[in-house]
């Protein structure tokens, strides 16, 4: 009976802030560990930001850090970090039959839920992930290309994956250096690259300084994150309503030229359109520029 107790207790809702999978949830995940944190005065919140690190890294206390309370806040976003582990090889990553996707459906449900947010069922998303974790962020919008607002994919091996229309109109900022693996680099290139022809809502910031480390992208991220998630949410005055994704207004594009880095508004850019990257405003763009400068 103990035993029976301690196996159903693993699947309850967390009592706080930390909930967790029992061991060996499915054939690609060993465990996976998730801790919330939300503004303390949002009686409504209006989506989740998940943070994914690298392969079977840890990003629970990441739900701690200013910069992401603070982008939390200005949305009114929960934060979820992650902690995905597979030992050795971190397989929860290529997710082929959507088992880790769901792992984070169940575990943002639960925390909503015990931290008193039923709004939160099955809510939007938006999601920073970082090598692996970029590349789990990219298998959830295959699977759940509806429950997401925008994709931050930093150092991700294969970008933003194999195209699907469905992927089209979710914002994605790809960052990626050009000293990381070449085969990486070619294969977040290469699919950024069908992605751009069929004029998906993709942002490409290829730093010729930096590797596989995160470097400095982090303000970029914040910039972006917070214009996506507040052009993409459509809020409901219904408490008990979830708010609706909906696409990006025309008039909020603008271009980035990436070899002079000068941006304007798409109806005013004058740089090559050919080979220009999709921004979603002017703040991200003011921080794509930044980013880039040698």
């Amino acid at each position: 009976m103990l035993l029976l107790s301690l196996s159903l207790a693993s699947f309850l809702p967390a009592a706080e802030t930390d909930w967790e999978t029992p061991d060996k949830p499915n054939n690609y995940l060993d465990k996976g560990s998730f801790r919330w944190w939300a503004p303390a005065d949002a009686k409504k919140l209006r989506g989740v930001l998940v943070i994914i690190p690298g392969r079977n890294g840890d990003a629970r206390d990441s739900v701690n850090d200013a910069d992401w309370q603070t982008l939390a806040g200005n949305v009114q976003f929960a934060i979820v970090g992650c902690r995905l582990f597979k030992d050795p090889a971190g397989d929860y990553q290529g997710d082929p039959d959507g088992s880790t996707a769901k792992v984070i459906n169940q575990a943002v449900n639960a925390l909503a839920a015990a931290n008193g947010h039923e709004e939160l069922k099955d809510p939007p998303l938006a999601f920073w992930g970082h090598s692996a974790g970029a590349n789990t962020a990219e298998r959830y919008a295959n699977y759940f290309p509806k429950r997401v607002i925008s994709v931050v994919c930093i150092k991700g091996t294969w970008g933003p994956g194999g195209w699907d229309n469905a992927k089209k109109e979710i914002p994605w900022l790809l960052c990626i250096g050009k000293n990381d693996k070449p085969d990486w680099v070619k294969a977040a290139l290469d699919n950024y690259n069908i992605g751009q022809k069929n004029r998906a809502d993709w942002v490409l910031a290829l730093n010729p300084k930096e590797g596989h480390e995160a470097g400095k992208t982090k303000p970029l991220a914040l910039a972006f994150l917070e214009e996506t998630i507040n052009l993409r949410l459509d809020d409901s005055d219904s408490f008990a309503a979830t708010p609706k994704i909906r696409r990006l207004p025309a008039n909020s594009d603008w271009l980035g030229d990436p070899a002079t880095l000068n941006t304007a508004p798409a109806n005013s850019f004058t740089g090559k359109r050919a080979t220009a990257t999709w921004l979603p405003g002017e703040s991200t763009a003011k921080a794509w520029a930044e980013y880039l400068k040698e």
